[in-house]
């Protein structure tokens, strides 16, 4: 049992990515960090996921077999429930904070509540079973943990003296483990920030050595981590202009990683600027909006301008054509051309996947897809800045993404004990 590595959107308005802006942005991310999504958090994930397929396996049910899923939920409504009471959370669909006061919760009355059991995709198994292919934990198929993906599980599993394999064979037979006096040593030694064991210390280790072995261009990644100070400009908006420059600085003189975290920065400010003109186009459509208009100055010739010198960065940086929109707009387009390939462009991108446009005939056809007043705000005060540079850095600020840097740095501070 498998999830796709592509997330399977819901159809109508509850649809997400109108602007088909998730592929080429995950393909970009991939070439340099194939082992992270958005929603890697922590590496305990990965250890969690490879003690549960082990312990699965040993009770005979293989993720062949249907039950997979929800038998590893059994498991993850155990572990995120301790996290619960701990104070941490884990991802997922399902509030273990609601099970957190319950010292006599069986496995057997969770089984009862549909609730934690819906949206298997969601959670460690479905959020990490791709990731844990690309680490190498688990095979190729995902059918089984590799031979590091055991010593993982061993390593997770076993802390200071204390085996969480024992905690969950309690679970499994049914017991109230929450109420048992034993309960009490796993908390501090297994929620999602509990430092790891020296073993699973030495996985994680040899699991980026594997990586940067089998990833050349990528390697500097990890054999020269970021500092500290650059990793920090990425929370803070008066810095975060000096990011990317602050990482090319740090990476100079390997060509070929520079290319890629170009990509990256061109990509992020080209999909910002793109982004901001089809929620400007669909606000000021908005009834509330209609009766005050917005001022937009010289907003729309500055956004023209960026937008084709972001582009045809972009295009001349990119090996090949990932998405229809950027050699379009590096050809030059007035800001009235641009609105209509993006709204055409959002258009044909809502149907080819089942879902409706946000606006159809120049009207809103979905509603609420943006909060009004909080995008006016943000209108105003680019259309009072004069300069081009600083309306780049605004909306790059407004619409950047996480490239997983500090989830690198997060990693490796892990494979070290927290050194």
């Amino acid at each position: 049992m498998k999830f796709s590595r592509y997330v399977a959107l819901e159809l109508g308005s509850s649809s997400v990515d109108p602007l088909g802006f998730l592929r080429p942005s995950g393909a970009l991310s991939r070439q340099l960090f194939p082992q992270f999504t958005v929603l890697s958090n922590h590496p305990s994930y990965q250890g969690f996921l490879a003690f549960s397929y082990r312990f699965l396996e040993r009770e005979g049910v293989t993720p062949a077999k249907r039950e997979f899923a929800r038998r590893f939920r059994d498991l993850e409504i155990l572990w995120g429930t301790l996290n619960a009471r701990a104070g941490t959370s884990v991802t997922n669909i399902t509030k273990f904070s609601r099970l957190s006061g319950e010292d006599d919760l069986k496995l057997s009355q969770a089984k009862k509540r549909s609730w934690l059991y819906a949206r298997l995709n969601y959670g460690a198994l479905g959020h990490y079973s791709n990731p844990s292919i690309a680490w190498r934990i688990l095979e190729p198929d995902g059918s089984r943990l590799s031979e590091v993906g055991n010593r993982l599980a061993d390593s997770w599993s076993s802390r200071q003296n204390t085996d969480f394999e024992d905690l969950a064979k309690k679970w499994w037979k049914d017991e109230a483990v929450f109420s048992s006096s034993s309960y009490a040593e796993y908390p501090d030694k297994f929620q999602l920030g509990s430092a790891p064991s020296i073993d699973e210390e030495r996985v994680w280790a040899e699991l980026i050595e594997l990586t940067c072995k089998n990833n050349t261009p990528t390697a500097p990644l990890w054999k020269l981590p970021l500092l500290q100070k650059t990793i920090k400009l990425w929370k803070d908006e008066q810095n975060y202009p000096d990011y990317f420059p602050s990482i090319l600085q740090h990476f100079n003189g390997y060509p070929e990683l520079c290319r890629r975290i170009k990509l990256c920065e061109h990509f992020e400010l080209m999909a910002g600027m793109i982004q901001f003109v089809f929620e400007w186009e669909y606000v000021k459509r908005l009834d509330e909006v209609k009766t005050f208009g917005f001022n937009p100055g010289k907003l729309p010739e500055m956004v023209s301008k960026l937008l084709t010198q972001v582009a045809i960065s972009f295009v001349n940086e990119s090996p090949s054509e990932m998405w229809g929109l950027p050699s379009r707009f590096a050809d030059g387009c007035n800001y009235e051309e641009i609105c209509r390939h993006v709204l055409a462009h959002h258009a044909v991108h809502q149907r080819n996947k089942g879902a409706a446009a946000f606006i159809v005939d120049g009207q809103i056809a979905v509603q609420e897809r943006v909060d009004a007043a909080d995008f006016k705000r943000f209108f105003e005060r680019l259309s009072d800045i004069k300069f081009i540079d600083q309306v780049s850095n605004a909306i790059r600020w407004r619409y950047k993404r996480d490239w997983h840097f500090g989830r690198a740095d997060l990693w490796m501070a892990y494979s070290r004990g927290f050194k």
